[in-house]
This record gives structure tokens, C-alpha cells and sequence, in this order.
């Protein structure tokens, strides 16, 4: 009830100067001499500035909506008009004491009402000015508290984040670090049964036993990527200058066996120095170059690795010519254990492309594959220059 009666307080200042100058107007329009045309124009235009005063309490009125901004204009516009208002009474008191100014007192209040609608316009659009920037500003308190709040929300959520892959990293590597030794029990023994019976086994037996000891060298593989996966942020080795370029000799080398047989030829163009994780940079590209290898097609592979540096990055190419990879199923070839083909078709544990990917993220930057099926793979991997990663 309070803050309703104290809303009230700027419109009925507004109004009181309002319903004060249009008396007066109408009391000059009504008893003054308008013989001439320069006195009659005067008097009607303080009716008009009453007019126009009403108009623009009104507008300012209508576009604040809270107590506070209205009683801002109000007693802004009753300010305005008093101080003008006495101001431009007392010079024109100061003239009717002059005896040759010979200036009447209804004159006096004339000027005074004229000049003090003036500044009562100029003072309600003050107040509507004040009351436009309070309700900015508090706009843009609420704005930054809610922006505030939400940064510290993601902010939480981030660590949430970080903290969640991080034991999740730990469970990875302890699970699959233990599951090594009951892994190679199973193996053990299975081959202790392939030496000891397996001349008392029939064909279905050594059948059966062939799947069982298929069954745990991909397990095996399965649990040694795993393996990788996990080490690339716990396990990973400070940066440093890598040249890229000894890198690729470096896979050139480690890959040779599977080159010759293949009868794979590899192009090796300049490629860049960047700060990396030597082994983790080795591992991406030996990756990326049997994968090349690897999904050849019937046809002698063919793999070119260049680089090029684009500002602060350095953007690395390994291309084949070999089966592609369907639209569809590129964004699946960087997730962990997805496979594109049966192990008939083509070995592996599906978690090379995935490791790939993770290492370029460690290392700040990203990994891009363009392929068609049929007409060969471009894998891009992006990295910093500088030290980008962690």
C-alpha cells in the first residue's frame, strides 16, 4: 500500500504543473488584450507548450514501469519548471521595479509560466533519461549476475568433467592393466591343452580350442589399445621441437616389414617441426600410414605424407589410394573399439583411429578425414606450432 501511494507521488507533481499552466494559459487567453497578432501567438503557445508538456510527462510515464522512475520525472519536471520558472519571474520582477521598463505583473506571470514549461519538458525528459539508464544498468547487473552464475556453473561442470575423466582414465588403465594377468593364464593353459591333448582332440576340439585362443589374443589386442588409450594423458611425456620429418622415417623403418609385403610405396614430402610428445606424434602417424597400408584394396598401396604450415598450425596429410570410407561411417571411425569391417575382412581392435584422435587433442590441435569409397582417405591432422597441449 505504501509503495502504491508513493508511485503516485511523480504523476501528481506532473499533473499539479500541468493543471498549473493551463490555468494560467487559459486566464491570458481569456482576459488579456489580443488585438495584435505577436500577443495572441504568445498566448496560445503557452496553452500549446502545455500541451506539449502534458504529452511528454505522458510518453515518458508510459515508457517506465516502476514507482521510482516515475516519481524521478515528476519531481524532475516540478524542478525544472520552479527553477525556470523563477529564474525567468525574478528578471521580470527586476524589470516591473524599473519604472521605464513599465512591464504589467500579468506579463510577469506570462514569462514566468512560458520559461518554467520549458523547464519542465527539459526536466521530464531528464527524469525519463535517468530512468531509462537505472532500468539499463539494472538490466545489465541482472545480465552479468546471470552470466556470472552460468559461468561458474560451467565452470563446476568442467571440473566435474575433468574430475570424471580422470577416474575414468585411472579405472581404464587399473581394469585393463589387471585384466593382463588372468588373460595370460587363459592363454597359457589353452596352449598347455594344444600341447598335451590336442593329438586326443577330434576336429570339432580343435576347432573349439582354435576359437578359444582366437578369442583371447583379440582380447589381448582389445586390452593392450585400451592400454594406449588411457596412457596418452596419464602417461604422456613433456613437450618439445619434433620434426616431423625424422618422425616419418622413424615409422618408415618401424613399418617395414608390412611395407615390403604389401609391396606398399610411401612419399614423404617437407613436413613441419611442431611441440609435441615425440612417441605419441610417432604412434599418431605409424597409425595413420598402416591404416593406409592396411586398407589398400587389391591394388599395390600407395600413401603420401606432406605437411604445410597455416599460421600458428601445422596441417599434416596422410593420404591412400585405397577403399575410402563412406560418408556415414566417417564420423564412427574415431571411436573407440567401432569397426567398419569384420575381422575377416580386415584385423585390428578399432581403437587406433581413436588413439589418433586423442593424441591430437593432448597436443591442442585436431584430427579431419575427406573420403570416398572407392577413391581413397586423406586423414589431417592439425597440431600447434608452438606448444599448444599439455
Amino acid at each position: 500500500m505504501a509503495s502504491r501511494s508513493a508511485g503516485l507521488v511523480g504523476p501528481a507533481i506532473a499533473g499539479a504543473v500541468f493543471v498549473l499552466s493551463a490555468a494560467i494559459s487559459m486566464y491570458h487567453i481569456r482576459v488579456h488584450d489580443a488585438s495584435l497578432l505577436a500577443e495572441l501567438l504568445g498566448q496560445w503557445s503557452l496553452l500549446l507548450l502545455v500541451v506539449v508538456f502534458g504529452a511528454t510527462t505522458y510518453y515518458a510515464f508510459r515508457l517506465v514501469e516502476s514507482d521510482r522512475s516515475r516519481d524521478v520525472i515528476g519531481i524532475r519536471a516540478g524542478i525544472g519548471y520552479g527553477l525556470a520558472g523563477l529564474a525567468s519571474g525574478g528578471y521580470s520582477v527586476h524589470q516591473y521595479l524599473t519604472p521605464e521598463a513599465n512591464v504589467a505583473f500579468d506579463v510577469i506571470l506570462f514569462q514566468a509560466t512560458f520559461v518554467g514549461l520549458v523547464g519542465a519538458v527539459a526536466g521530464a525528459v531528464g527524469g525519463l533519461e535517468k530512468a531509462r539508464r537505472d532500468r539499463t544498468m539494472a538490466e545489465l547487473a541482472e545480465t552479468t549476475r546471470e552470466l556470472d552464475a552460468t559461468r561458474t556453473e560451467l565452470e563446476e561442470s568442467v571440473d566435474q568433467l575433468e574430475e570424471s575423466n580422470d577416474r575414468l582414465e585411472q579405472f581404464a588403465y587399473a581394469a585393463s592393466h589387471d585384466l593382463q594377468e588372468p588373460l595370460r593364464m587363459v592363454a597359457s593353459y589353452l596352449q598347455l591343452i594344444e600341447q598335451q591333448y590336442g593329438d586326443e582332440l577330434d576336429e570339432e576340439g580343435k576347432e573349439y580350442l582354435e576359437y578359444a585362443t582366437d578369442g583371447t589374443e583379440r582380447m589381448k589386442t582389445m586390452i593392450e589399445g585400451l592400454l594406449d588409450y588411457s596412457r596418452v594423458e596419464m602417461h604422456g611425456d613433456p613437450f618439445e621441437p619434433v620434426d616431423l620429418g625424422e618422425i616419418v622415417d622413424d615409422v618408415r623403418e618401424d613399418l617395414q616389414v608390412q611395407i615390403e609385403e604389401a609391396d606398399a610405396t610411401i612419399e614423404v614430402g617437407d613436413l613441419p617441426t611442431v611441440q609435441g610428445d615425440p612417441d605419441q606424434l610417432r604412434q599418431l602417424l605409424q597409425n595413420l600410414v598402416s591404416n593406409g597400408i592396411k586398407y589398400s584394396g587389391d591394388e599395390p598401396p600407395h600413401v603420401e605424407v606432406v605437411g604445410e604450415t597455416q599460421g600458428e598450425h601445422a596441417v599434416v596429410s596422410v593420404s591412400d589410394d585405397g577403399i575410402g570410407i563412406d560418408p556415414d561411417d566417417q564420423g564412427r571411425v574415431f571411436e573407440v573399439f567401432k569397426r567398419l569391417h569384420t575381422r575377416d575382412e580386415y584385423d585390428g581392435a578399432g581403437v587406433g583411429l581413436a588413439l589418433c584422435e586423442r593424441i591430437a587433442e593432448r597436443h591442442g590441435g585436431e584430427i579431419t578425414v575427406d573420403s570416398e569409397p572407392g577413391e581413397g582417405t586423406t586423414f589431417h591432422v592439425r597440431l600447434p606450432v608452438t606448444n599448444g597441449g599439455s
